[in-house]
């Protein structure tokens, strides 16, 4: 593909030309392609990397719920014992 879109265009030349075109539209197509297929891996990414934000909130938040209760736990048992 590459050789026959280095020959230099020939009007003259029907066979050239046709050869040289779809050697053009196949690269065309082929990096449509591949730029399709990188933009859905980043639509993915940023999908993933709020989810796993998400993710550490969440645990953050009940990790703080966590530490809440057992604060009150203990200084009900403390202020019971007193």
């Amino acid at each position: 593909m590459e050789q026959i879109l280095r020959i230099p265009t020939d009007r003259g030349d029907g066979n050239l030309l046709r050869a040289q075109t779809a050697a053009a539209g196949l690269a065309v197509n082929a990096q449509l392609r591949a730029d399709e297929t990188r933009m859905k891996q980043v639509g993915r990414r940023d999908v993933l990397e709020r989810l796993l934000a998400m993710i550490a909130e969440e645990k953050a938040k009940l990790a703080d719920e966590e530490r809440l209760e057992r604060g009150e736990t203990e200084g009900s048992v403390n202020s019971g014992r007193q």
